[in-house]
C-alpha cells in the first residue's frame, strides 16, 4: 500500500479573524500540499507467516473437497510497518513478486510490499543487518524452525568489483565474477561453507570461497587461477599438474567434494543410459586404494581399446591352474618314459598324455575357463594379419615311436 510521509510541522495562527486575503489562501493551500511530503508507492511489511504446509497451517487455502490450493504456495501473511499498527494484518495473502527468483522470508523478517493490477506482492527480505542467515526485526521471534545459532556462521560470499551473486541463508553461494584482471569470467558454486577463525571472532566477517575448504565446490574459471581456486588432489599423481603447460589456467571446470557421483539412469534403450568422457590428450585416473570397473550384478562386458573387441583377457588364477595341470601331465609322461622298457609302454604313456591335454583344452576345460567373459581387449594391428599356410596339419597330433602311431 502506498503512503505519504510528511516531514513538515504546520503551525497556524489561530488569533487571525475576518475575511481571508489572497495571500492567506495561498499559504493555506501550500501548507496542505506540503512540498516536503514524501510519497512511497512500496511499503515495508513484517512477515507474520509463510504458507508452506497445508496440513498444519489453517490459513492455507483449500479447493473443493479440502484439496490444498498450491497456487498460494509460498505466499505470506504480513503487517504494514507504517500504515498499520501492531495486531493489524494486511487483508488477504501476499504472493511472491516472482516465481522464478525468490528467497522465502522468515517470520519476523521485513519485505517490501506493492500492489500490481489489484493484487498484493512481496519482494525479497530487506537487508537490515547485512546478514545472509536471517534479518529478523528486533524483538521478533520466529516459528521455531530456522534458528540463528544454527546459521550464525553462514555469511555472504566475498565478491569483487562488478560481481553478481546469490547468497543462501544456509551456507551456499553462487558468484558470477572475474579473474584478477577483471577480464575473464568465473562462476563459483559452493555448498556448506568452511568456518574460519576470523569468522568465529567477527560475526560480520564475510566468506571467501575456497575450492579446498568448503564442503562442495564447482569452479568454472578461464584464466590463471587465484590461490583459493587451485585444487589440491587427494591422491598424489605424476600427471598433476600436467607436465606440459605447467600451471593450471585457461578454460577449466574444477569439482571438489567428499563424494562425487555420476549416474546415467535411462532405461537402457538407444544411448540414453550412457556416460561419455572425452579428452583430446590424456585421461588420468588415480586413487590411493582401488579403481573398480564393472562390478555390476547385472554383468556386462568391459571393452579395452575397441568397443567391439572380442579377444578375451586371460584370468590369472585359472591360467595358473591350467599351467599346473599341463606340468603335471607332462611330468607324469616323462616319468613313465624313464621306466618304459618297450614300445607298447611308451605308446600307452603318450596316449595318456594326449588324453590329459585334450581334457584341458576341451569344452569346459581349464583353457576355456582362462578366457574372461567380462573383459575384452582389442587386438594389436600386427595380430590381425594372418598368413595362409597350406598343407599343414593343425588339427592332428602324430606321435611316431618305433612304428606305433597315436592320433589325437
Amino acid at each position: 500500500m502506498s503512503y505519504v510521509n510528511s516531514t513538515t510541522v504546520i503551525e497556524r495562527d489561530t488569533e487571525k479573524t475576518g475575511f481571508a486575503s489572497y495571500n492567506d489562501v495561498y499559504d493555506i493551500i501550500k501548507d496542505v500540499v506540503d512540498e516536503s511530503n514524501e510519497f512511497y508507492e512500496i511499503e515495508p511489511a513484517v512477515v507474520i507467516e509463510t504458507l508452506l504446509d497445508p496440513d498444519n497451517q489453517p490459513e492455507f487455502p483449500k479447493k473443493s473437497e479440502g484439496i490444498p490450493d498450491y497456487n498460494f504456495y509460498g505466499c505470506i501473511r504480513a503487517r504494514f510497518l507504517v500504515s498499520q499498527s501492531e495486531g493489524d494484518e494486511i487483508n488477504g495473502l501476499i504472493r511472491p513478486l516472482s516465481t522464478h527468483i525468490n528467497s522465502l522470508p522468515l517470520k519476523g523478517e521485513v519485505v517490501n510490499v506493492s500492489i500490481h493490477n489489484g493484487k498484493v506482492y512481496y519482494n525479497l527480505p530487506l537487508n537490515m543487518y547485512g546478514k545472509a542467515s536471517m534479518n529478523r526485526m528486533p524483538g521478533k521471534y520466529g516459528e521455531g524452525l530456522v534458528k540463528y545459532n544454527r546459521l550464525k556462521y553462514n555469511r555472504p560470499a566475498y565478491v569483487e568489483q562488478g560481481d553478481t551473486y546469490i547468497n543462501g541463508r544456509f551456507g551456499s553461494n553462487l558468484v558470477f565474477g572475474s579473474d584478477s584482471t577483471y577480464t575473464y569470467p568465473t562462476i563459483k558454486i559452493t555448498n556448506r561453507q568452511a568456518v574460519y577463525d576470523t569468522q568465529e571472532l567477527d560475526e560480520d566477517f564475510i566468506h571467501p570461497q575456497g575450492i579446498n575448504n568448503d564442503g562442495s565446490s564447482i569452479f568454472i574459471t578461464s584464466a590463471k587461477l587465484k590461490p583459493l581456486e587451485v585444487l589440491e588432489p587427494s591422491a598424489i599423481s605424476k600427471r598433476w599438474p600436467p607436465q606440459v603447460g605447467g600451471e593450471m589456467d585457461g578454460d577449466m571446470i574444477s569439482i571438489n567434494s567428499d563424494k562425487i557421483v555420476f549416474n546415467a539412469k535411462g532405461d537402457g534403450k538407444r544411448n540414453n543410459s550412457d556416460i561419455h568422457i572425452f579428452a583430446a590428450r590424456n585421461i588420468n585416473l588415480n586413487s590411493n586404494y582401488e579403481i573398480n570397473i564393472g562390478d555390476s550384478e547385472e554383468g556386462g562386458v568391459i571393452n579395452l581399446g575397441d568397443p567391439d573387441a572380442t579377444n578375451s583377457v586371460v584370468k590369472f588364477d585359472q591360467f595358473e591352474d591350467l599351467i599346473e595341470k599341463m606340468a603335471d601331465e607332462i611330468s607324469a609322461f616323462a616319468n613313465q618314459l624313464t621306466t618304459a622298457s618297450d614300445a607298447k609302454q611308451i605308446g600307452g604313456a603318450a596316449k595318456k598324455l594326449i588324453e590329459g591335454l585334450g581334457k584341458l583344452k576341451g569344452e569346459g576345460g581349464l583353457l576355456e575357463k582362462c578366457s574372461s567373459k567380462a573383459v575384452k581387449i582389442a587386438d594389436d594391428p600386427e595380430d590381425s594379419t594372418t598368413e595362409n599356410v597350406e598343407d599343414t596339419e593343425t588339427d592332428e597330433v602324430i606321435l611316431e615311436t618305433q612304428g606305433i602311431q597315436v592320433w589325437a
